[in-house]
């Protein structure tokens, strides 16, 4: 397994894709980069000696500008960079692609299903992998969404006492009936 990765050719900063230690030697393409410091997974260091005030190329894009000179090898921390970001403009190229060719897998099958467009498919997974440790949190967001509108929560308790006791002060119903519906929860509640 690789424990590094360059997400573009032109990048100048390099994913850790594990715990990289102080001393360790890692290779990118001929190259090998002894880290300079411990670098945490999912964090970037830098692929070559940079110099304070060069532009740190993530993506193939400017991401940040140095703060101070680091070694091959360095773990980049907010703290080195100041955010800058490069001149951008409309597409100036097509990109095109030729597809492999899929003649020795032509008689092969697989335990799939066809869908109404002609296409087919195994499952519906989907496999989402943050490039970035601040994503983290999103990701999860997007999980308990779908856990929720999929209907695989488990129902939280708490918001149907909510929902209850507002449909009750909604409907108008009387101080004892709210202290009533209250108790009922906290009666829930107790240990």
């Amino acid at each position: 397994m690789n424990n590094i990765l360059q997400v573009h050719s032109s990048d100048n900063i390099i994913v850790a894709l594990t715990e990289l230690k102080k001393g360790e030697r890692v290779a990118l393409k001929g190259q090998e980069i002894e880290i300079q410091s411990a670098v945490p997974q999912k964090h970037k260091f830098a692929k070559i000696d940079l110099k304070k005030g060069e532009k740190l190329i993530m993506y193939g894009v400017e991401v940040g500008e140095l703060l101070q000179d680091v070694k091959a090898g360095t773990w980049i921390r907010k703290s080195m960079v100041q955010h800058s970001t490069g001149s951008f403009g409309e597409k100036t190229k097509d990109y095109h692609w030729t597809a492999p060719d899929i003649n020795k897998w032509k008689d092969l099958s697989f335990e799939g299903y066809h869908r109404k467009d002609g296409q087919v498919g195994v499952r519906n997974y989907w496999l989402v992998i943050p490039m970035v440790f601040c994503e983290n949190r999103n990701l999860m967001v997007m999980k308990d969404a779908f856990i929720r509108g999929l209907g695989y929560a488990q129902p939280d308790v708490y918001l149907q006492q909510v929902n209850s006791l507002t449909r009750a002060y909604q409907s108008g119903a009387d101080t004892q009936a709210l202290e009533d519906i209250t108790f009922d929860i906290k009666k829930k509640d107790a240990p």
